[in-house]
């Protein structure tokens, strides 16, 4: 797959790094919402259900993980220089952990 060129964009690599940053973490958000409401949907219908009771108890850790999971994955997107790209590279493999 062809890497992503900031060219068609015109913008600078600096504000093309924070629009990933920044849409990575919200995919992240957006996941956990839709994962919640689903939970209280079949809450109403089901006395126990699994995925309610991972949410329930792995919610905290969930809003940390799925951001930083859609970070790691829009990394390779990222116009950065290569130290630069091997420091974030390995903050966010820190953060996974």
């Amino acid at each position: 797959m062809e890497k992503l060129n900031n060219n068609t964009l015109d913008l600078p690599n600096w504000l093309f790094n924070i629009l990933i940053v920044i849409i990575a973490v919200l995919a992240g958000v957006i996941l956990k919402y839709i994962i919640v409401r689903l939970t209280k949907y079949y809450r109403k219908k089901e006395r126990f259900s699994f995925l309610r009771s991972i949410v329930l108890n792995l919610g905290k850790p969930l809003n940390f993980f799925l951001p930083l999971f859609f970070l790691n994955i829009a990394g390779s997107l990222m116009l950065l220089p290569p130290k630069i790209n091997l420091i974030y590279i390995k903050f966010i493999e820190i953060g996974l952990i």
